[in-house]
């Protein structure tokens, strides 16, 4: 294999004087104040005390578990201490649902000081081997001063930007913000894994995967946060976690600190993804994405070892088995990567022994991952999810599915950037004539991430399970590389020319695209997709003081997924977590979960089809509210699906009497007939 190993000059990037950094964070500073927007410096002077608190708490959960792990289990393994401490995010992500679960298994009740002791556990274990770690991570070259200075940077300056994107929301964006805060809250009532989803819902299993819910609720404990902003900080910080694990898949595919760089930066600041997730809440399959990089390293250090090192494949069975609980679809991604890469590394040895050797070590990472995944696997057959993925497999197999043609959706500019798609398309070039093969890796594993959502394109069944969009919006993870690649070589031509005008372009460049990405992402949020707004918040403070606990609401709902579930499409979906009411719309895990009501989904969808063929104020949709005990109705802020109650005729209609109007928020009492 040829690498590429663009470093900084010595001469330049060893021992800078301290005056430098300095002044160029003054520059830098002064142009995202220029470019992006004085007011998010004004807002970081004034949330200053609260984001040191936050970086306490993140430094305790997303860096000190994963730096014992590695010290513990990852002796003897050549990386740098950036490789490292990105590593250790990626793992400390990993951790929480296979905690709970072993909790669960054991009948330990996961708690606040349950969460203390597992970070002080975490600090004990760092602590004295710290040192001697940190001296002997130097194995491989490590990126000198410089390159380290601007990578903890640009991670810096992405999480503060998107912790200052969600500064003013009151619960997370979209409709997955619901069941996603709603699980999350049960983990924490329940003091770790629930069957029953009461009192928010008559649901009596639980098969959905949770590993970003088990971050938030441990976020919850050790910061004392309520759990509807925990899901908000944490969505962010898991999305600036991308940083240092594009970083560190990088750097340890391609030999390339400098490649690391600027993945770091098309990462944070250029691509639209990751950051345009906060729109859709769908921090869960975020959180898969930044396990992803963790379990491919893993296996591959598990592999390439000159002989079979089992602390290395230990490693490798846990994050692989956290994947697991973390994201179902996910996996499969890292499934897709492993398939290529081993096939690759068969192909390119050639010989007996290293089949022997990756049959061997393949097959056990993968009993232990099945180990410690057992228990939750057979919770899994409990629920319906399994009983949906093959109905879909069923629906699209057959020669019809297969013969089905239809066109891709385009991947720029929600997905990919035409520019990062520009350069990944030199880099593919560069990597074929360099015969660079793990850059190519990065482009067949791109490949099968597109034909994992459209199987029937080959003849093969499974069309649906992984949807288009599932798919594209994991791509800047496996492009993003290629892309950098490209530019990461070109910095190498301009070093071998004149190392110190490299070093100055590519800083200035880095700087210009981090003030640049810090001004569009200001704006990154869409109005249309905020279900829950302030005026929402305001409504459930009156919903709890003024109505009755038994008061049942109907709420704004439509169908949704080839009218096979009924959804929200305004805040009065989050009456049941927030004010303890009864609605007529459940989350949408109600579709694969069992519920204590006989025939619940059919029950729960026939209501919104009937009351959509009777919209209110009509006799027939007020029988229908009557007969079902419902005494409010909840119409929300947000404007955006064609909601079927009609607000300006109940105004008029003698049947109902306004209760609440303020800010767009109007509540409705059903008055005795």
């Amino acid at each position: 294999m040829e690498d590429i190993a663009v470093q900084t000059n010595p001469r330049v990037g060893g021992r800078i004087p301290g005056l430098v950094p300095s002044m160029v964070g003054l520059i830098w500073c002064a142009l995202i104040a220029l470019f992006g927007s004085t007011d998010l410096v004004q807002w970081i002077w004034g949330a200053l005390p609260r984001i040191l608190f936050l970086l306490v708490v993140v430094v305790a959960l997303y860096l000190l578990p994963g730096l014992a792990l590695l010290q513990i289990l990852w002796r003897g393994v050549a990386i740098s201490r950036a490789e490292r401490l990105a590593l250790a995010c990626g793992i400390s992500v990993a951790l929480p649902p296979l905690l709970l679960e072993i909790a669960h298994l054991v009948g330990l009740p996961w708690t606040r000081w349950t969460t203390l002791g597992y970070v002080v556990v975490a600090a004990i274990a760092v602590a004295p081997r710290f040192n001697s770690t940190w001296r002997n991570s130097t194995r491989l070259p490590v990126g000198p001063s410089w390159s380290t200075i601007m990578l903890a940077s640009l991670i810096g300056i992405a999480l503060l930007v998107r912790l200052y994107i969600v500064r003013g929301l009151p619960v997370g964006m979209w409709g997955d913000s619901y069941h996603h805060t709603m699980i999350a809250q049960l983990l924490v009532d329940n003091r770790g894994l629930f069957s029953s989803w009461k009192p928010y819902a008559p649901l009596v299993t639980f098969t959905y995967h949770y590993g970003f819910h088990a971050n938030v609720a441990l976020f919850h404990w050790l910061s004392g946060i309520s759990v509807s902003q925990s899901v908000l900080y944490v969505g962010q910080i898991i999305g600036t976690a991308t940083l240092p694990l594009a970083y560190v898949l990088t750097t340890r595919l391609l030999r390339s600190h400098a490649a690391g760089l600027w993945a770091v930066a098309l990462t944070g600041f250029i691509n639209t993804q990751p950051a345009y997730y906060v729109n859709w809440g769908r921090y869960t399959q975020l959180t898969g994405q930044v396990l992803l990089p963790v379990v491919v390293l893993c296996w591959v250090e598990a592999i390439e070892c000159s002989r079979r090192n089992w602390r290395r494949i230990v490693v490798a069975g846990i994050v692989t088995a956290c994947l697991v609980l973390t994201h179902y679809l996910v996996t499969i991604f890292a499934a897709l990567f492993l398939s290529a890469y081993l096939l690759a590394y068969i192909v390119r040895h050639r010989n007996q022994h290293a089949l022997q050797q990756v049959a061997g070590t393949a097959l056990l990472i993968g009993a232990l991952a099945l180990v410690l995944t057992t228990p939750w696997l057979l919770n899994l057959l409990t629920g319906y999810l399994t009983h949906i993925a093959a109905g879909v497999v069923s629906k699209n197999s057959g020669a019809k599915a297969a013969a089905t043609s239809d066109t891709l959706p385009a991947l720029t500019p929600l997905f990919l950037t035409s520019m990062i798609l520009a350069l990944a398309f030199v880099g593919l070039l560069l990597a074929c004539v360099r015969r660079t093969w793990n850059v190519m890796l990065l482009a067949v594993w791109s490949g099968l991430l597109i034909l994992a959502s459209r199987p029937n394109l080959v003849g093969l069944p499974g069309k649906g399970i992984i949807t288009d969009f599932t798919a594209y919006i994991a791509l800047y993870l496996t492009v993003i590389p290629i892309a950098a690649y490209a530019l990461s070589y070109g910095q190498q031509l301009l070093g071998a020319w004149r190392p110190r005008v490299s070093n100055a372009v590519a800083t200035v460049l880095l700087m210009t695209s981090t003030a640049w990405g810090v001004h569009w992402q200001q704006d990154v949020l869409n109005p249309a997709n905020e279900l829950f707004t302030p005026a929402d918040a305001d409504a459930m403070t009156w919903v709890r003081k003024s109505t009755p606990a038994d008061a049942h609401f109907l709420v704004n709902m439509f169908p949704a997924y080839d009218n096979t579930v009924v959804v929200g499409s305004d805040g009065g979906w989050w009456l049941p977590l927030l004010t303890g009411r009864h609605t007529t719309l459940p989350p949408i895990t109600y579709a694969s979960e069992w519920a204590a009501i006989p025939h619940y989904i059919q029950s729960v969808n026939e209501f919104a089809a009937k009351l959509r063929a009777h919209p209110l104020p009509s006799e027939q949709g007020i029988k229908l509210m009557r007969d079902a005990g419902i005494r409010y109705i909840y119409t929300g802020a947000h404007v955006g699906q064609d909601d079927p109650i009609d607000v300006q005729a109940l105004r008029h209609h003698p049947a109902f009497r306004v209760a609440y109007d303020r800010m767009g928020v109007v509540i409705f009492a059903l008055l005795p007939s």
